[in-house]
């Protein structure tokens, strides 16, 4: 068995709480090759990522954050 040492990707997602970014979650939160590091809603900004995905429930404990006041940040 060969073993991969290559490091998991890193994934942040904007508009997290679409449906595009939720089919995009539901692929990428079992993967073995990437992470998701945060996710990002202005309309669901603090609430529970469970809010507007079900289907996360018995699998995240995580909240929405909001874009800085700056961007550039």
């Amino acid at each position: 068995m060969i073993l991969d040492n290559t490091p998991k990707v890193r994934v942040g997602i904007l508009g997290a709480a679409s449906y595009a970014a939720g089919e995009l979650l539901r692929m990428l939160i079992n993967h073995p090759k990437f992470e998701i590091t945060y996710l990002v809603s202005e309309t669901y900004s603090g609430k529970a990522v469970t809010e507007s995905h079900n289907f996360l429930r018995d699998v995240c404990d995580v909240k929405f954050s909001g874009l800085p006041e700056d961007p550039s940040v």
